[in-house]
Order: structure tokens, then C-alpha cells, then sequence
């Protein structure tokens, strides 16, 4: 019986040892492939090129890119490709959606808009909940200029990007910055203005339409061309847009801005009913 129990325990210890040794080897595993993971970054390869609201010509121009410049791409549609937005790029929260405490801007309701300009006609880039914090840059009567919170994003024409093997390297603050004199100044905000009236003046002009009715999940349906619908008294339409803008508004009525990309799809460029 001794012999026996004994037997047992030297069963039961090497098993143990076998199993610390495994799940060791499984971390060790783990934690190659965690740091072997790197992000799809892209380059610009023209001398400008615009980064925009939405993937069309129509959306605002949130910064004017320079050649060279590196961009973290998440996605692509339509001939456009979504990037991450740089953290000197401003976006715009209503004044009394936010408590401002020194530099800090504490969100005090959920489904709280952030768009591409002080407008409430201006593109919807993304939404934050009560709680959040943004980063004030300036206050401005009615709105208020945050920096965009990591997950933000903004689109160029991919035809102008090539690939970018590495991660870019961290932006020189501001503060740290060489001065610039009044003059050299001046004289860039008058050439990038110019440049951007004339770019606008060369775009073609977009009609969005408006379609009304209730959003929906589209379901496992095969050959599917989005996950959400819109259902309306004409008939059903297929809704392509920002997800997180589609699900706040999910099982309601609502009047969509957008284009009819395909017959049965619409891209959303805003949800009129919303009160930011």
C-alpha cells in the first residue's frame, strides 16, 4: 500500500513539472507572436495630397499631406485608403456636451459626435460616451477643438501612397520646434490656402440624395453586400459608412444623407436625426 502511494506521488510530480513546462513553452510561443506583429503603414508619394472625412472628393479636407509623410492604414474602399488620423490634426465636440477642466474636455453624455469641422452640417468622424476624455487644443464659442482619440480615422486616394516598411518615428513637439518668423508664416498660410481653394474649385460637385427609414441587420444571408439595411417604403437598400455611426442609430427611423454607390447600396455621409 506504501509502495503504491508513493508510486502515485512520483506520477503526480512529474506531471506536474510536464505541465509547467508546457505552459511555459506556450507563454515563450505567445509572446513571439505578439511581438512579431507590426501595423500596415503607407507613404505619400506625391508632393500633396489631402486627407480627407470620407472616401470621396466631396468629404473635408481635415490636413494637406506632404510627400513623405507616414500614414498607419486600417483599411480600403472604393480607391480610397482609411488611416489613422495624426494626433496634430483638431476635431470638433459641441461645447455643452463636454465638461472643459484645464486642458481636459470630460464628455458628460453618450453618443457624443466628433466631426471635421466647428458644423453641425460637417461630417461625423466618430462618436465618444460619457466619461471619455479628450485633449482640448481651443475653445471656440459654441465648439470645442480635441485632439482625435487613437481609434479616429480619415482617408486619402491610395493611387497616391506606396507601401512603408516601418514605423514611422515619434513627431517633434511643437515646443521643440525650430521658430518660425511672421513673415515665412504668413506667407505658407497664404500659399496652402490658395493651393486648397483652387484643389476645391477643381473637384466635381457630388448630389447626395436622401432615403428615409429604419436600420437594420442584414442577417446571415449569402453573397450579402453589408451587414446593415436600410429599410424604407421604396424598398431595401444595402448601407455602407462608418460602423460605429450605422449601430448607434440600429432599429431606428432615421433620414440618411448619403450616395448611391451601386443600385442597391447606399455610402452614408451623415445621419440627419441627431441632436449633435
Amino acid at each position: 500500500m506504501w509502495r503504491r502511494k508513493k508510486g502515485r506521488n512520483k506520477r503526480q510530480k512529474l506531471l506536474k513539472e510536464m505541465c509547467k513546462g508546457f505552459t511555459i513553452s506556450v507563454i515563450l510561443f505567445l509572446g513571439i507572436e505578439l511581438n512579431s506583429y507590426s501595423a500596415t503603414y503607407k507613404q505619400v508619394a506625391v508632393e500633396h495630397l489631402y486627407l480627407r472625412a470620407g472616401p470621396n472628393k466631396n468629404f473635408e479636407i481635415l490636413k494637406r499631406l506632404k510627400k513623405g509623410d507616414i500614414l498607419e492604414s486600417v483599411g480600403n474602399k472604393y480607391g480610397w485608403t482609411q488611416v489613422i488620423l495624426p494626433s496634430d490634426i483638431g476635431v470638433y465636440v459641441y461645447r455643452e456636451l463636454v465638461s472643459i477642466d484645464g486642458v481636459q474636455a470630460i464628455v458628460v453624455k453618450n453618443r457624443v459626435n466628433l466631426r471635421a469641422k466647428p458644423s453641425l452640417n460637417s461630417t461625423i468622424l466618430g462618436q465618444v460616451n460619457k466619461g471619455d476624455i479628450l485633449k482640448v487644443v481651443e475653445v471656440k464659442s459654441d465648439w470645442v477643438k480635441v485632439q482625435p482619440p487613437p481609434d479616429l480615422t480619415g482617408w486619402v486616394k491610395s493611387e497616391y501612397l506606396k507601401e512603408y516598411e516601418f514605423k514611422p518615428v515619434v513627431e517633434i513637439p511643437e515646443e521643440e520646434k525650430p521658430p518660425v518668423s511672421e513673415k515665412e508664416k504668413t506667407e505658407k498660410e497664404k500659399t496652402e490656402k490658395e493651393e486648397e481653394q483652387q484643389a476645391i474649385s477643381n473637384e466635381p460637385e457630388i448630389n447626395y440624395q436622401f432615403f428615409r427609414g429604419v436600420i437594420a441587420d442584414v442577417g446571415r444571408i449569402w453573397g450579402r453586400k453589408s451587414k446593415y439595411k436600410l429599410i424604407t417604403t421604396e424598398g431595401i437598400y444595402y448601407l455602407k459608412g462608418p460602423n460605429q455611426l450605422i449601430l448607434s442609430h440600429m432599429g431606428e427611423e432615421v433620414t440618411i444623407e448619403g450616395e448611391k454607390v451601386d443600385e442597391d447600396v447606399i455610402y452614408i455621409h451623415r445621419i440627419i436625426d441627431e441632436d449633435n
